[in-house]
């Protein structure tokens, strides 16, 4: 019964997968609207990186601007910055002068830009240039040739990439393919997940790389404690780890939210060491060829990185109301994602141990390396978020309380009927939300009541599996909605007096 269970969560997960990466798909070139610069810039870096060995990119560092005295002439051509008419290679790059920059005019649809590129580019590692960069056309021979249907491609599969290790993942910490079914629906059909895993940002990769390394090291606990083939396990999860910071500093992180992990379950000392240790290896190659190409100015940007503004103490209280970019939907998935935090925890914290800890270490690292209030920083944690609101779905299934009950009727559940329900009904018709209102109160109170009679509780799974399954259809509907009516949306208003 229980491999029957397990088949037809990963068929259901694979359907869901599949349907939703459609709903991915659709317009992701022009929406969400790509106006973040960093898209670009990263896909120049790898671009950079890939056909001349040096990454190139914008920057607002001031360290840029001191190019050396041997610098008449920069110009920018292709995905290089050449210095006095030569182009940089690998076999000139240990002596061409640096840092060089390039200030060119551009208009991508918003009017006349000034973009001053540099060159080497350093504000980020390159993995996620690297990788994006292999969306884009073998026929793009300069920038303008960059467009965002090539490197948002990427993000797509890295969302399907991610979905997959999503399920292994939450079956691996609960044993229950149910919830990791759970967690794989949440991740690919709340709305703002769908459209915020389109963009070609850091984050988006940082994600799939936090949970390999969390499955393997999961995988490497449950081994036997003499088998040496933990070692091995335990040293990959380090290396991925180590490999996630190439990809974006801030993913240090979940590194240390797997360091703290396995001290949580007591692993011997040494296994600890062979996890941090080996994910130093990606991290000191990525420092000694920083300063060994491009000593003196590497360390000056990684110190420019960390000094940047601050919004403040508001930060996560802002996000965690909505994501700040213009145009997005006020979604109530996005707010249960993180309000499951508090649920899972106290109902299940010791088993949901390899959600929490990873999860909060990386949101104090983001809160601690973040400047500016932008909402990317967040993105990563999205799985995470997903496995979480899949337990709590999960638990309202087999054990409902009023609390989690009204929670999941005023956030997630009232999102999907907005957007899938009510905006196909402008003006809005109360009665039927009225209804819904005293529909799901009294069946909830039906299931807690008559909670010991078997006939109920089965019936009440009968009923909230529908329920899930309608949530997925009208979360279908609101993505179709909100895609075909981007920045014309309504938004929900109370009345001012």
């Amino acid at each position: 019964m229980k491999k029957i269970l397990l088949i037809f969560c990963i068929l259901f997960s694979g359907i869901v997968i599949y349907l939703f990466a459609k709903d991915r798909s659709i317009g992701f070139a022009k929406i969400p609207d790509n106006k973040i610069f960093d898209e670009r810039n990263y896909v120049l870096q790898g671009l950079g990186l890939r056909t001349n060995g040096v990454s190139i990119g914008y920057s607002d560092s001031g360290e840029y601007t001191k190019m050396p005295d041997s610098v008449n002439d920069t110009k920018l051509e292709g995905f290089s910055i050449l210095v006095n008419g030569v182009q940089p290679n690998l076999n000139n790059l240990k002596a061409f002068p640096k840092p060089v920059i390039s200030v060119n005019e551009f208009d991508f649809g918003y009017g006349t830009q000034h973009v001053k590129f540099v060159q080497p580019f350093l504000d980020h590692p390159p993995l996620g240039g690297l990788i994006y960069s292999l969306g884009v056309s073998k026929e793009a021979k300069s920038f303008l040739d960059i467009k965002p249907e090539d490197y948002r491609k990427p993000a797509l599969y890295l969302a399907v990439i991610t979905s997959i290790l999503l399920f292994i993942f939450v079956y691996q910490v609960f044993k229950n393919p149910v919830i990791a079914l759970l967690s794989t629906v949440a991740y690919n059909t709340t709305p703002s997940y769908l459209l915020i895993t389109r963009f070609a940002l850091l984050e988006n990769l940082v994600a799939p790389l936090a949970l390999l390394s969390l499955n393997l090291l999961m995988l490497g606990k449950h081994l036997k404690e003499n088998n040496k083939k933990t070692y091995i396990v335990l040293a990959l999860a380090g290396f991925v780890a180590g490999l996630n910071i190439l990809a974006k500093e801030a993913a240090i992180g979940f590194l240390l939210g797997g360091i703290f992990l396995l001290i949580y379950y007591k692993i011997p000392k040494s296994k600890i060491f062979t996890y941090t240790l080996s994910s130093l290896i990606p991290i000191l190659i990525y420092v000694f060829w920083g300063y060994w190409y491009f000593q003196g100015l590497f360390g000056k940007i990684l110190i420019f990185n960390v000094s940047r503004g601050f919004l403040g103490s508001l930060n996560f209280i802002n996000i965690f109301s909505s994501i700040g970019f213009k145009n997005f939907t006020f979604d109530g998935w996005w707010i249960w994602g993180f309000l499951s935090l508090v649920l899972i925890y106290y109902a299940a914290r010791k088993k949901a141990a390899p959600i929490l800890i990873p999860l909060l270490c990386e949101l104090f690292i983001i809160l601690f390396l973040s400047g500016i209030n932008y909402p990317w920083y967040y993105f990563a944690l999205i799985p995470l978020l997903s496995s979480a609101a899949g337990y709590v779905l999960w638990n309202l299934i087999v054990n409902p309380n009023i609390l989690t009950l009204s929670m999941f009727f005023l956030f997630p559940l009232s999102s999907s009927f907005y957007w899938g329900y009510t905006v196909f009904h402008m003006p809005p018709q109360s009665s039927t939300y009225r209804i819904l209102i005293i529909f799901f109160m009294l069946l909830g109170a039906i299931r807690i009541v008559f909670s010991k009679y078997k006939v109920v509780t089965r019936l009440w799974v009968i009923v909230f599996s529908f329920i899930i399954i309608l949530l997925v259809g009208l979360n279908h509907r609101a993505i179709l909605y909100i895609l075909a009516n981007w920045s014309n949306l309504p938004i929900p208003a109370f009345p001012v007096i």
